[in-house]
């Protein structure tokens, strides 16, 4: 599982002004913009789990992002 300081190092490799995506399903590849993000600090199942909200879009994308 990644974690959120591992996130931020990959990202800070781009340009900060560039667009954020969400790419899901590798055999039937979609792409989301981020709507947010969220924790959830009174459900004790997941305490430490930050989620990456999908937003709207859902066009298609392409599954050579998961090849490299």
């Amino acid at each position: 599982m990644m974690t959120v300081r591992e996130l931020i190092e990959m990202l800070e490799e781009f340009d900060g002004d560039c667009p954020v995506m969400l790419g899901v399903q590798p055999n039937y590849p979609l792409q989301y913009n981020i709507a947010g993000v969220w924790q959830d600090i009174i459900v004790e199942e997941y305490p430490d789990v930050v989620y990456i909200l999908q937003g709207e879009s859902g066009q298609y994308f392409t599954n050579r992002a998961w090849e490299d």
